[in-house]
């Protein structure tokens, strides 16, 4: 199955959500889907083994960073296990106005509330509300056969 979907490019996000002090943790995905326009919903999934994901389930609350091209590293960092979390100390990010971690320098961000919650296997797909949504210019870092891609120009 990994190797089908593969063949699927799909964009990277970073998900961001605070612990219970504020701290920020940050994870790689591309599991980003936009499920209604009214109301705002989105749907990410997360695996039970990630710290975010506990953070998730206790604050109710995420932020995505839609990253860029050359975000290559920021999603590497991202992608790490979060056993050792290192709580953003080494990733940049922005604080929106409800303390809510947003990639420096990333295409889009949208500050999310937990509407709902699935479990399936080793992951839970959750469900946002959109709070807050922010744009930025830039072309999008890819994930495609297990590397980085670009989009070609013109």
């Amino acid at each position: 199955m990994r190797l089908v979907m593969g063949k699927f490019a799909t964009g990277v996000v970073v998900v961001t959500t605070v612990d219970k002090i504020g701290r920020p943790h940050f994870m790689t995905a591309n599991s980003l889907t936009s499920v209604s326009l009214l109301p705002p919903l989105i749907l990410i999934s997360v695996g039970h083994e990630r710290n975010s994901f506990k953070f998730l389930e206790e604050t109710g609350r995420f932020g995505i960073s839609i990253l860029r091209s050359d975000q290559q590293a920021i999603a590497l960092q991202s992608s790490q296990s979060e056993k050792n979390d290192c709580e953003g100390a080494s990733v940049p990010y922005d604080l929106d106005s409800h303390s809510m971690p947003m990639i420096s320098g990333c295409l889009g961000f949208l500050e999310c509330l937990v509407e709902n919650q699935h479990t399936y296997g080793d992951h839970s797909v959750f469900i946002g509300l959109v709070k807050k949504t922010k744009i930025y210019s830039g072309s999008p870092l890819l994930f495609f056969e297990g590397k980085w891609e670009e989009m070609a120009g013109d």
